[in-house]
């Protein structure tokens, strides 16, 4: 203590604590930065071993299960992104620590997850169907489709991937075959007739035409075969689908087209 130092009126953290006045000191003021640190890291380091026994894990994965602290967490962090509730690195590894756990659980049920069963993806299948069928889903969906395009940066990353898989670098080229002109019988009559045929209705997916017509489809994807065996009405998500794996699809037509017509 300096000379003429007096406790009673003093205003230093020590003081104030020695009379009861502050019980809410910082260490720093108390012992002094170098010393307060050290402190700090001691109780840093002893909390988290304990937190890391067994037993308090146990009591607090108990205390956080319990429905009175589960309702409280919904409740404080209903409508919060991550970044309001914890720090930036800290929302950016509970994301991660999420999606870990996402595929752990996917991985562990397997086909039994309630997703993943042939019920679940019949009904999805359906459920989006109709949904595509109603104008203003379609329109939401361009939107929010259009929106994502136009974000800074992803037009650049979309040049950057598609660089140099042009023409014959292509995955899907065929020699060229898609620049051969159709045969003079393709005309609007037979487009529409095969529209009605199959009752403007894509023959894949079920899709129906909605202000928007479906273009017909060679099955052997042969420009100039314009029979009517040979042409099926698809909308334009399939139209695109098939053109992979075009030797699978080629005959998956020829026996459709047969049980059909």
């Amino acid at each position: 203590m300096p000379k003429g130092h007096k406790e009673s009126i003093c205003q230093c953290g020590v003081c104030r604590a020695k009379r009861g006045e502050r019980k809410d000191f910082a260490y720093d003021e108390m012992y002094g930065i170098k010393r307060a640190k050290e402190i700090n890291q001691k109780k840093s380091t002893s909390t988290k071993e304990t937190m890391n026994q067994p037993k308090m894990r146990e009591k607090l994965r108990e205390v956080q299960n319990r429905p009175e602290v589960k309702e409280k967490k919904s409740k404080a962090r209903k409508n919060k992104t991550y970044e309001e509730i914890y720090s930036k690195e800290e929302a950016r590894r509970q994301r991660e620590l999420r999606k870990e756990e996402g595929k752990q659980r996917m991985s562990d049920l397997g086909s039994e997850h309630p997703l993943l069963s042939q019920e679940s993806k019949i009904k999805q299948g359906k459920t989006r169907r109709e949904l595509w069928r109603t104008f203003d889903y379609r329109k939401n969906q361009t939107m929010v489709i259009t929106e994502a395009m136009n974000r800074p940066g992803v037009r650049e990353k979309l040049s950057k991937i598609q660089k140099g898989k042009v023409g014959p670098l292509a995955p899907n080229w065929q020699d060229g075959i898609s620049f051969e002109p159709y045969g003079p019988e393709f005309n609007n009559e037979l487009k529409l007739y095969i529209r009605q045929r199959d009752n403007f209705t894509c023959q894949l997916c079920g899709a129906i035409e909605n202000g928007r017509a479906f273009g017909p489809h060679h099955a052997d994807y042969n420009k100039k075969n314009n029979r009517e065996r040979n042409l099926i009405l698809l909308c334009t998500g399939c139209n695109s689908k098939v053109n992979g794996n075009r030797g699978k699809w080629e005959l998956c037509f020829e026996v459709l087209q047969e049980i059909r017509l």
